[in-house]
């Protein structure tokens, strides 16, 4: 027993004193090197591959620091990491790195965390100015805003662009994706929710144009489209090797399984292009469960979104209607997590507005035009219905679901009549 007792105390000693350590101030001025990290929300101790994460307490002092290390010329790398709620000495450090920028040497930069509207100004505004190879951020953008960040970058001699996990609408990452430097190599927009095809479609323009080897698009709501047109790219020899990975839904209809059996041929004629060259294309997808039952899809907004994404939406809404109860505005406008689009703005994107409000699936008029005019704020949805160019009409199908509806009412009034 005293063996036993004795070995316990020593791993809780062991223990303790690693709690202990854990918790000591990290001193991150004494860091040394050519690479400066400062982080209040995530702060990284290895400089390279940002691992091991700290938290820095935010300090009198640390702005001025960080402007006088800027000056140093070893100084190739700054990483900046902050809460999403800042500390006054937080808001001053970023001021003070934006406004320094332009007289720094660093060659790759690392902006995690919001920008105030005037960070930003001064942040695209130093952008041009500098000589970055690689650059990662993920700050919420405004169109206009991404304008000016697209322009900014245009120039550079960037290698490495991350975007991830911006959460920015796709109005915000076009301007970007129009204006990639020639240089770029690596691009990365995993976990930007909001891109879909359209996004794609601008990649797809730099295949052949530009370095560009890989894109990241995991976590984002593009398909394969793509596809041919890369692949056909794909058979150029003097092209460097590509490889895109994204994220691509299943379901179990036979459509699906079609379309699935497309997708593993394409892909497998890609591999065959590329794997000399030792380049490759690779699709990741997730599963999508068809057995799920109508009342999970109606109490769970991610799968409602799962349905959404893989084009099936009409089908819930046809199962709801089988048991007399329609989906509601709300149900079809609810967000599965904070950033993420809507089931009716998911089918939206896939132009299948036309499939939605098709006058089969609406009982009620008034919740037709409900969810209609949840889409009023993006004009571009509104094109899709509004009967010109041979584009359906939403009035008329609106007009039709009434029609259906009074149909209805005179049905059972004469079947109560019957009975009586």
């Amino acid at each position: 027993m005293g063996f036993l007792s004795d070995l316990f105390k020593g791993l809780r000693n062991i223990q303790s004193a690693k709690q202990e350590e854990k918790e000591q101030p990290f001193d991150w001025r004494k860091e040394q090197g050519d690479s400066l990290s400062y982080g209040t929300g995530f702060s990284f101790a290895n400089k390279k591959e940002f691992e091991g994460w700290r938290r820095i307490k935010p300090q009198e002092g640390d702005a001025e620091f960080i402007a006088d290390r800027m000056k140093d010329y070893s100084l190739r790398a700054l990483h900046l990491s902050s809460d999403w709620s800042k500390t006054p000495e937080e808001t001053k450090v970023l001021s003070t790195v934006c406004a320094a920028l332009p007289d720094s040497h660093i060659k790759e930069l690392t902006l995690n965390g919001d920008l105030t509207a005037e960070q930003k100004a001064a942040f695209f505004e130093a952008l041009p100015k500098m000589h970055l190879q690689k650059l990662s951020v993920d700050f919420r953008m405004t169109p206009e805003e991404a304008e000016k960040f697209g322009q900014a970058i245009s120039k550079l001699p960037l290698q490495t662009l991350r975007l991830r996990n911006s959460y920015n609408e796709e109005e915000s990452v076009l301007p970007v994706l129009k204006r990639l430097p020639v240089s770029l190599e690596h691009l990365d927009l995993s976990g930007c929710t909001n891109c879909t095809d359209e996004s794609m479609a601008e990649i797809a323009r730099y295949i052949g144009r530009t370095n560009l080897r890989s894109v990241d698009m995991t976590q984002t709501q593009i398909t394969d489209k793509y596809i041919p047109e890369i692949m056909e790219k794909a058979k150029n020899p003097d092209l460097p090797p590509i490889m895109i990975q994204t994220i691509w839904t299943k379901v179990s209809n036979q459509e699906a399984v079609d379309a699935e059996f497309q997708y593993h041929r394409n892909q497998k004629k890609i591999l065959d292009i590329r794997t000399a060259q030792m380049g490759w294309i690779t699709h990741r997808y997730v599963v999508m469960n068809d057995g799920v039952s109508l009342g999970d899809a109606r109490a769970k907004p991610e799968v409602m979104r799962d349905y959404a994404l893989a084009g099936r939406l009409t089908d819930v809404m046809d199962r709801a209607n089988k048991v007399g109860r329609p989906l509601t505005t709300e149900e079809l406008t609810t967000q599965a997590s904070e950033y993420a689009r809507t089931p009716l703005q998911i089918a939206a994107v896939r132009h299948e507005l036309d499939k939605v409000f098709d006058p089969k699936h609406w009982t009620n008029a008034q919740e037709m035009q409900k969810a209609w005019d949840s889409l009023k704020n993006n004009p571009k949805y509104a094109i899709q219905m509004d009967g010109k160019d041979g584009r359906p009409s939403f009035e008329e199908n609106k007009k039709a679901v009434e029609r259906n509806s009074l149909v209805a009412l005179k049905t059972q009034a004469l079947a109560a009549k019957r009975d009586r």
